[in-house]
């Protein structure tokens, strides 16, 4: 039988071959080809389009390319299964070569996006993505109206006396191998953009000066202990009260906190004062409030009934006071430490003495009957990163 002039030769793999290893090995062939393309791009865009981490991004250009690359392309022209070997005068070979041509426009198009979004850091990230956005909904838009529509349906099978030899596909083939097809993308980029993210944290990252830093650094966190008190001085239990004046010569604007893209401090009017001669535009989070001493606020710690004294300093559960516990102080400031590890930034906190106990007790994973073994000194800085899944302390002159 001859199908558009061409004369069929044995097959060299059989359709069931085709059907089972074949196909699965094609599909495996194209995903490592298409994984080889994702790495670029990621390569291209990691560090160019915000403040955006590895793992995250890592699904959005899976996510953009299974669009880009197969959805929209799609949607003009619809996928085919192969129901003929075209020849010279078969109009399946004239459609092929305009259908490519759009596929390949599309591709060039979601690449121009990505270098208007890569290359737009002055609009912001907000911007940045909504101009790669509509730079490429225009590019595709224009390729739409320029190139001709293609009806690329298979239609009968003819021999070379122009008799029908095969009807042509069904719909319902049709719509059964354009569904199998999609899912078979929706998988596959899955799949890049799933195991990607999973190994995200072994990749290095370019920072905004071009330097090399860790992808799993998600954070840089500063804790200021605030300065001396009056309460502090003379051994009472802590009250909202201010900064003495010996308070005041401790803090000094010219001490170096690093770069500080945000700044946090507690409700008191000490950790404010001092967070304000540092020169920081504090916001105030109330999980930095110091461990609430109860009906002790005010008093000498000599005037505590040494039993009681001796149940708080030693049972980290107990508050004969009737304030807070150290597990419930250690349990807010977990709290508050989880809630910094969304996104990647560098942060300054002043605080408390307790505060910053209870933070090293969490970075540390030390048991809560360490609090009191740990002594922090005013206007003092403790440096914590948080890599990976865990906190990290480190030291700070």
């Amino acid at each position: 039988m001859h199908g558009g002039g061409h004369e069929h030769g044995a097959e060299v793999f059989t359709r069931g071959v085709q059907a089972n290893i074949g196909m699965g090995f094609g599909v495996l062939a194209f995903s490592v080809a298409m994984g080889a393309l994702f790495a670029v791009v990621f390569a291209v865009t990691y560090g160019r389009v915000g403040n955006v981490s590895a793992r995250l991004l890592s699904l959005y250009v899976a996510g953009g390319m299974l669009l880009s690359l197969y959805v929209v392309p799609r949607a003009e022209v619809p996928g085919q299964p192969a129901c003929r070997q075209p020849g010279r005068d078969d109009p399946a070979t004239h459609a092929a070569v305009p259908a490519d041509g759009r596929a390949v426009r599309r591709r060039c198009s979601s690449v121009r996006s990505i270098s208007v979004g890569s290359s737009s850091a002055r609009l912001g990230a907000w911007n940045a993505t909504l101009a790669a956005a509509g730079a490429y909904i225009v590019a595709v838009a224009v390729v739409m109206l320029i190139l001709p529509t293609i009806d690329e349906t298979p239609g009968p099978l003819r021999d070379d006396a122009g008799n029908i030899v095969y009807e042509g596909f069904p719909a319902d083939d049709l719509y059964q191998f354009r569904l199998f097809s999609l899912g078979t993308q929706v998988v596959m980029w899955a799949t890049i953009g799933l195991v990607f993210a999973a190994l995200a944290s072994r990749l290095p990252r370019r920072g905004a000066a071009g330097r090399s830093t860790c992808v799993s650094e998600v954070v840089r966190l500063t804790l200021v202990s605030h300065a001396m008190t009056d309460a502090m001085a003379a051994g009472r239990f802590p009250t909202d009260e201010p900064l003495n004046a010996v308070g005041h010569r401790q803090v000094d604007a010219s001490i170096e906190l690093g770069v500080t893209e945000r700044a946090y401090c507690g409700p008191e009017k000490r950790t404010r004062q001092t967070a304000e001669l540092l020169g920081l535009h504090a916001s105030i989070d109330n999980r930095l409030a110091d461990l609430d001493c109860g009906r002790w606020r005010g008093d000498v710690v000599g005037g505590v009934r040494p039993a009681d004294l001796a149940i708080w300093l030693t049972d980290p559960t107990r508050a004969p006071h009737g304030g807070e516990s150290v597990v419930e102080l250690i349990d807010r400031v977990r709290g508050w430490m989880d809630s910094l590890t969304t996104r990647r930034s560098r942060l300054v906190a002043v605080t408390h003495p307790s505060v910053i106990r209870a933070a090293i007790l969490v970075a540390l994973n030390a048991p809560p009957k360490s609090f009191w073994r740990i002594d922090i000194a005013p206007v003092s800085r403790t440096v914590m990163h948080f890599r990976g899944h865990a906190w990290t302390l480190r030291s700070s002159l």
